[in-house]
């Protein structure tokens, strides 16, 4: 990666990943658009502003996922992309959209969010780069009656890793993607690209996520961390069923164990009041963090959150799988092949 990049971002671990890979690019130009999802980039945006390799970030407002609740009319889906133009216009100032977008490799990290869609539609003609997020990489959108309609009557973009305007993927098992995309996918571990990176670099994006307070954490003992999902946010499980799930995964391997819980960023829930004995580590922290201050586990536990493989120093790494619990199962498998 060299010369102009565009990063779109909406989760702390895609600003993790974007900081990185502008570290690495300090003679190019490193541009961030953030959507400041409930306003959780709020407390890094003026540290990022601050690092010597960003050229410049543009902050969009919560409120622009809003064009999500305006309704699903027959007029909206015939005239999707000028209805996002519209709503669009309200907080982005276009000219500087193309301004970032001109002659610049966009880097993106999950393309079916309606902001990437956006992006992707505007400008098919730049070249973009997917980056791996998680296990929703390798699912594929089950092709409903209704996902069909979408797309081939009203032409309503979607998740499409075929796209002719991305160019390459990175993920960090190209294995599990379909052969017909081996010609664009590069094998990329963010654990490997962190840690391969100039220490005064390492330094900054810690800073840039006011993680120096981290450094205290220590677990002693036998310890398990227990990594969140917010399962209820995404509609895959109730709140209640959410917290069940994660009582149970307590009892069945947290016994005999210091635990503590490290909270997914979007996740919601709690936890300091639902399990007060544990210790709860904090949405704002990168878990790929706890590679640099040597941060050591006994034994980690996730549902599906393919973070636990970004954990260097776990060792015993338990993934139980979507399959685990019925309910979770069920309700994933109705959304995704």
């Amino acid at each position: 990666m060299k010369g102009k990049q565009l990063f779109v971002i909406y989760s702390y671990y895609q600003l993790l990943i974007a900081l990185v890979e502008s570290a690495k690019n300090p003679k190019g130009e490193n541009n961030f658009i953030i959507w400041n999802q409930i306003k959780m980039f709020s407390g890094f945006i003026d540290n990022i502003n601050k690092l010597p390799f960003i050229n410049s970030v543009v902050v969009l407002p919560h409120e622009l996922n809003d064009f999500a609740k305006k309704g699903h009319s027959i007029k909206k889906y015939i005239n999707y992309f000028k209805y996002n133009l519209e709503w669009y216009s309200k907080f982005i100032d276009f000219q500087q959209l193309d301004n970032l977008c001109d002659k610049s490799e966009i880097n993106v990290f999950l393309l079916s969010n309606p902001l990437v869609l956006f992006v992707l539609k505007k400008y098919p003609d730049n070249n973009f780069r997917f980056i791996e997020e998680g296990e929703t990489t390798y699912a594929q959108n089950k092709l409903t009656l209704v996902s069909w309609v979408k797309r081939n009557i009203y032409r309503l973009p979607f998740d499409d890793k075929k796209n002719p305007s991305v160019k390459e993927i990175w993920v960090k098992f190209p294995e599990r993607l379909n052969p017909e995309l081996q010609s664009k996918v590069s094998y990329y571990n963010s654990q490997e690209q962190f840690l391969s990176l100039k220490s005064k670099d390492i330094d900054y994006i810690i800073d840039a996520f006011n993680a120096r307070n981290i450094y205290k954490l220590k677990v002693s003992g036998r310890s398990i961390i227990i990594l969140t999902q917010p399962l209820s946010e995404d509609k895959l499980l109730t709140e209640q069923q959410k917290i069940e799930a994660y009582k149970k995964i307590i009892h069945d391997y947290g016994k005999g164990y210091n635990i503590a819980i490290k909270v997914h960023p979007r996740d919601k829930t709690n936890y300091e009041a639902i399990f007060p004995g544990c210790l709860i580590i904090s949405k704002l922290f990168p878990a790929e963090l706890f590679n640099v201050f040597n941060i050591s586990f006994t034994r980690g536990v996730t549902i599906f959150s393919s973070s636990i493989y970004n954990i260097e120093n776990i060792e015993e790494k338990i993934f139980l799988g979507i399959e685990w619990n019925e309910i979770l199962n069920a309700n994933f498998n109705s959304r995704y092949k």
